[in-house]
């Protein structure tokens, strides 16, 4: 069986597994037992992050450890020791492990990303991400293909996007699974593919059912999420944001490599010899090129 393939079969019975993103979610809340000083951490570095939003100087401090030496580096540390758990499929070639490794990638690469950017994936890595499961850093190849629920008042772009395979869930599993906001009924979505060579990094989605922050007069938050579904953000994402901005609000107008699809219909072709989890699979073989959720 070639290496697409079977990535394939793996990304997609981690995708078919019911219980996966329960599974998840329990050991979240067991941790958060076991440790409640830990999140309690991950609480402050949210705020941190908060406070330098829109001031990338105050985020390569805090980054740098310049105002609380060692904060970051025990803190990735401390979630390393405790994280654990099967490894995602269908998300690329993983090439490195555990928030301390990519913490300092981010420092070493600093200078290289979008400070915007920057920002979200330090907030995914620490604030966003699921503590009790491990993170990783891939790699995406021009082609792989990935995927964005959206709809109400949330548009196509923003910074998290989740494998191919999990468009077979519907409209309820997507806010679960990935927490959306209150603002996402995630009614509508789109599958595209990667313009170019991309590192992401890839993380549980983390539990928002005790985040009671208020926007616009209401929560920013519902009560249904746990979260516990993968998702990725990528580190160089110019192109996906630029070909994701040129979508019309009613999804009349799409650029070549952008499908649309509504959460929860996805059917895909049962291949020979390999039964029905091919039917979502995360990458394809085409032409000698991989495809990949």
């Amino acid at each position: 069986m070639s290496s697409a393939v079977d990535r394939a079969r793996r990304g997609a019975a981690d995708s078919l597994r019911g219980d996966d993103a329960s599974a998840a979610v329990r050991r979240f809340d067991e941790l958060a037992e076991a440790d409640p000083g830990l999140i309690d951490d991950i609480d402050g570095v949210r705020r941190a992050l908060s406070d330098v939003e829109d001031d990338p100087t105050g985020l390569r401090r805090l980054l740098d450890d310049v105002e609380a030496p060692g904060q970051l580096d025990e803190l990735a540390a401390r979630i390393d020791e405790v994280s654990g758990g099967p490894r995602p499929g269908g998300v690329g070639d993983i090439v490195m492990e555990g928030r301390r490794n990519i913490l300092n990638y981010l420092r070493d690469n600093f200078d290289n990303l979008d400070p915007r950017t920057a920002h979200n994936i330090i907030r995914g890595l620490f604030a966003d991400s699921d503590p009790a499961a491990p993170a990783f850093l891939t790699r995406l190849r021009q082609g792989d293909r990935v995927f964005r629920a959206f709809g109400g008042d949330t548009r196509a772009t923003g910074g998290y996007f989740g494998r191919r395979s999990d468009r077979a869930l519907g409209s309820a599993e997507q806010i679960s699974n990935n927490a959306l906001p209150t603002s996402n009924p995630a009614t509508r979505g789109v599958e595209f593919a990667v313009q170019e060579d991309s590192v992401a990094l890839v993380t549980r989605v983390g539990d928002q059912r005790s985040n009671f922050d208020i926007r616009d007069g209401r929560r920013l938050f519902g009560d249904n999420t746990p979260g516990g579904g993968w998702q990725a953000q990528l580190l160089n994402d110019a192109d996906i944001r630029s070909a994701l901005s040129a979508i019309a609000d009613d999804g009349s107008l799409l650029p070549p490599s952008i499908t649309r699809f509504n959460p929860g219909e996805f059917q895909g072709p049962v291949l020979p010899g390999l039964g029905p989890a091919l039917a979502f699979s995360d990458v394809l073989e085409s032409e000698g090129e991989m495809e990949s959720n």
